[in-house]
């Protein structure tokens, strides 16, 4: 609605089906509050999906696209569901199967393929994992690991609206502590979480599951 697009238009552009009005580019771009060299990259890329010239990116262009892409693998709960899918016995490389098996659009599965793929987190040609390589800034990370965690807690509500209890687990505790004493609980998660890990190593696979944990102060401390 704020890019004062049809409904029906925007579906084909996110699909890939249809490119955007030359006429619409600058106002949307200023729509989505984009700085002068995320435009740049966006009208390039945008010209690149619908068969004009590849693009020639800048060295200082090509930084930040890779650094958005580093971003986006951080925070985008789709990479890791991939990277994970890839290790499930009936996996299949094709957006057919990866976007009904993530329940995402096509376009979005392809997009998550070919990024992956771009930053040699998987191979191009035998389609598989290759060792997680890619370094990013202390900040960029921080930053990415807090839009992760606020997708999972977006994911999780959606589970419990719609997925089975015989499908899914959700549990809390309150409980009242010595805060001196909080390290001694993030060690017992942290061991939890390899536990679970390990276990899930030994097994052969046929699903991918999140486990999510959250531990946090219920005081307001203002």
């Amino acid at each position: 609605k704020d890019l004062d697009i049809h409904f029906s238009s925007l579906s084909l552009i996110l699909r890939g089906k249809r490119g955007i009005p030359k006429s619409r580019i600058a106002f949307i771009t200023r729509e989505l509050n984009l700085s002068s060299a995320e435009e740049m990259l966006f009208i390039k890329s945008h010209r690149e999906g619908f068969g004009v010239k590849a693009p020639l990116y800048t060295q200082s262009e090509k930084e930040l696209l890779d650094q958005k892409k580093h971003y986006r693998i951080i925070a985008d709960w789709e990479y890791s569901a991939l990277l994970e899918l890839m290790d499930v016995q009936s996996f299949n490389w094709s957006e057919d199967y990866i976007a009904m098996k993530l329940g995402v659009e096509q376009v979005r599965a392809r997009e998550v393929m070919r990024d992956l793929i771009d930053l040699e987190l998987v191979d191009p040609k035998s389609h598989i994992k290759l060792a997680f390589n890619f370094k990013t800034t202390d900040g960029v990370q921080n930053e990415a690991l807090k839009e992760s965690h606020i997708q999972s807690l977006y994911k999780a509500k959606d589970v419990i609206l719609s997925t089975d209890v015989e499908d899914r687990d959700f549990s809390s505790l309150t409980i009242a502590l010595d805060k001196k004493g909080l390290e001694e609980y993030k060690k017992l998660i942290r061991n939890f979480r390899k536990q679970a890990l390990a276990l899930s190593n030994k097994q052969k696979k046929n699903d991918v599951y999140q486990l999510n944990i959250q531990f946090f102060s219920m005081i307001n401390k203002d």
